[in-house]
């Protein structure tokens, strides 16, 4: 079987890695880099490693008439709208949106892969960083609960680690995390994103934290577990900082950490492993190729 040919939009932080974690494990083909800055030294390394680059965004892209299985967007919220309606009208290939824009299907693959499966999508939102990182958690607490109050998402990443489009996303981002845990919790939710300016920098940590009627430790710490190393089979780094404790009357919190496998930016760049892996883990799904 031929290897699927993906195309990835945006030459920043989380494009390079994405490419970079591709050309690692070589189960996609990469036809292009497109940016759109000819000095983004983001496509100048994809281009020193054999990657066709192009600087003239989608546009140029699509005017070559390249055909490709799927598009892998990691530019911005506001791009996306536009991209997403070049690429639904004029391709028949599917889109993994890594921006916090909310136009596709919003999905956890590790929680969500009967829906992705479903083939009657083209679209599919990673959420964020944030949103990828605490919901297995999430799930695997409620499941050890009794009626649900409330959840609280709060992530810190290395500010190092956040580029422009993350930054102006900002709001994007809260809306995204907290849809998805509210979906997942059936609760109201909030959203918490620090970018530490700490140096050394700081890994990745996620904490989550749920009001509810009752809790179960013992079987929520053995979910979490498991959610821990199905996670951790793509992000080696996903580990356990804290299980499940109550740490007031009825208040239940599990932190994570999340160490990056250093594909572009530095190990304490968590945040681009766990969305990007679960980018190409729905790849996987949609393409036949997951486990």
């Amino acid at each position: 079987m031929s290897k699927p040919t993906i195309a990835i939009l945006g030459s920043g932080n989380i494009g390079v890695d994405l490419a970079e974690r591709i050309l690692h494990d070589s189960e996609f083909k990469i036809a292009a880099l497109i940016g759109r800055r000819s000095d983004s030294p983001g496509l100048q390394r994809m281009a020193d490693k054999g990657v066709s680059t192009f600087a003239g965004g989608l546009e140029e892209f699509l005017d070559q008439g390249v055909s490709v299985d799927g598009f892998f967007d990691a530019t911005s919220a506001f791009d996306h709208v536009r991209h997403w309606q070049r690429i639904e009208t004029e391709t028949e290939a599917w889109a993994i949106d890594l921006t916090p824009s909310r136009i596709g299907l919003e999905v956890i693959p590790i929680l969500d892969k009967s829906v992705i499966q479903t083939g009657n999508k083209r679209n599919f939102n990673m959420v964020t960083c944030g949103g990828q990182s605490s919901s297995p958690i999430v799930a695997a607490m409620c499941a050890g609960s009794g009626e649900i109050a409330s959840v609280e998402i709060s992530s810190s990443i290395a500010s190092d680690s956040a580029g422009p489009a993350t930054r102006k996303n900002l709001d994007h981002y809260i809306e995204a995390t907290e849809a998805t845990a509210a979906r997942l919790a059936g609760a109201p939710s909030k959203a918490i994103l620090v970018l530490n300016p700490a140096l050394p920098q700081v890994m990745m940590r996620t904490s989550v934290t749920i009001e509810a009627s009752s809790m179960d430790i013992k079987a929520a710490e053995k979910n979490v577990i498991e959610m821990i190393n199905r996670v951790s089979a793509d992000v080696p780094g996903y580990k356990l900082v804290l299980p499940p404790t109550e740490i007031a009357k009825n208040v239940f919190l599990s932190t994570v950490s999340v160490e990056g496998a250093g594909y572009y930016l530095p190990n304490y760049s968590g945040n681009l492993d766990i969305i990007n892996a679960a980018a190409i883990q729905t790849a996987r799904i949609l393409c036949g190729m997951s486990k």
